[in-house]
Parts: C-alpha cells; structure tokens; sequence
C-alpha cells in the first residue's frame, strides 16, 4: 500500500523547503516596511490628534530652537540664552547629534514645530527599521521583526517622537551598537573594532549616556573571545 494522505507533506512545508533564501530575504524587507509604515502612522496619528497645537517648552524649545538657529547660521548656540535673554553664548545643554540632524530640515524649510515633529516621526521610523535589523543579527529574521513591531507599538516609544527630543535617534544608534558589536564578535578585526567604537561617538553625539555603552558592551565581549579563545587551543 502507498503513503496515506497524512504522510505526504503539506503544500505549506514544500514552500518552506524550497524557498530560497533570497525569497525569506525579500519577504523579511516587505513585512520590516509594512511594520515601518503603520508606526508611523501611530506616531502621526498620535501627533496631530493629540500633540498638536502643543506648548513648546524645555528640551523641545531647546531643540526646536536651536536648529532653526543653527540652519540661519548661527552656530550652536544656547536657545534660551539668545532669545529669551539676549545673551549670545554657546550651547551644550545636550549632544549635537539630533539637534544636527533636525537643522538640516529647517535649512530645507521644515522650520514650525509641527514640521518638527513630523520629522521627529520619520526619524522614530528609520529607529523601527534599525530595531528589526538588530533583532535579525541576534537571533534570526521571525525576532527581527517581533522586535521591529513591538518598538514602533511601545507608547514608551512613540510619545517621545511627538515631543520633538533626542529619543527617536537613540533608538537608531542604539541598534546600530548592536549591529556593530555583534560583527566585531562574529569578525575580531581591527576595522570591526573601530565601527563598533564609530557606532559608540555616533551613539554619544545623541546621548551622552551612551558612551557608558563601550566598556558596559566590549569589557565582556573581549572577556568572552578571550575565554573562548582558550577553550579553542586547549581543546
């Protein structure tokens, strides 16, 4: 007698066994776009339903004003200090990094605190992106993209991309150290050693407390190399 039905494999598990790795790929890319699109469509919604009119006080003013200050020509100089006070003195209440960033909207005319924010979201998007990478290098494309989609759903995380504050880009960087030390481990090369400590300036021109990042991340992981390391030669 042949096979019965039960033991042939389903049309499902014959996709799976012949799809090509570039066709994961590409399937990873579409779902990593679509999760993408609908957090900035959250962050969007949540900005011009709930953020907006909105009062721009504190860090927002700081780098709302700041990078309207800084696309005119003006240098880096401290917001509050100059316009409320008259007083010319350089600012570094925060790192340059979104500050940057955001000035390079305004010097394309993007310079209301709504264009602002629009771009804060866009900004918190490419960070969703970021994320989804990330959970791909550490453990495979399906934690990719539960990482990407539980990021760009976290309220603690798209409330701060309608503030107008260094957030959205600290969720970039903070995948890209990611990135980068998971290369440098899996490549102990002199050039991976220094993206992984580019990857950490890049992280602390947004977020001076990233810096703690290089030794908290690569004390251990040249603990471990250097361990396993051993384990290798003895064995």
């Amino acid at each position: 007698t042949g096979p019965g039905r039960g033991d042939r494999p389903g049309p499902s598990a014959a996709r799976a066994g012949t799809e090509r790795p570039a066709d994961r790929s590409r399937r990873f890319w579409w779902w990593l776009a679509g999760i993408a699109a609908a957090a900035l469509a959250v962050r969007l919604t949540y900005v011009l339903g709930w953020r907006t009119p909105w009062t721009v006080i504190g860090d927002p003013y700081y780098y709302h004003h700041g990078a309207n200050l800084l696309a005119d020509g003006e240098g880096y100089l401290h917001p509050f200090r100059w316009l409320l006070e008259g007083r010319r003195m350089p600012g570094a209440d925060h790192p340059p990094g979104y500050l940057t960033v955001l000035a390079g909207f305004s010097w394309l005319g993007l310079r209301s605190f709504l264009a602002h924010q629009v771009v804060s979201c866009l900004l918190g998007g490419l960070g969703i992106l970021a994320m989804g990478l990330a959970g791909r290098r550490i453990a495979g494309e399906r934690v990719g993209l539960i990482v990407a989609a539980m990021t760009a759903l976290s309220p603690n995380v798209f409330i701060f991309d309608a503030q107008v504050v260094s957030e959205p880009l600290v969720v970039s960087t903070t995948a890209l150290v990611l990135i980068a030390a998971y290369r440098w481990w899996d490549r102990p090369t002199a050039a991976a050693a220094v993206l992984f400590g580019a990857s950490i300036g890049l992280a602390a021109l947004v977020r001076s407390e990233a810096i703690l990042l290089g030794p908290v991340i690569a004390v251990p992981l040249v603990w471990w190399r250097h361990r396993r390391d051993q384990a290798g030669d003895g064995g």
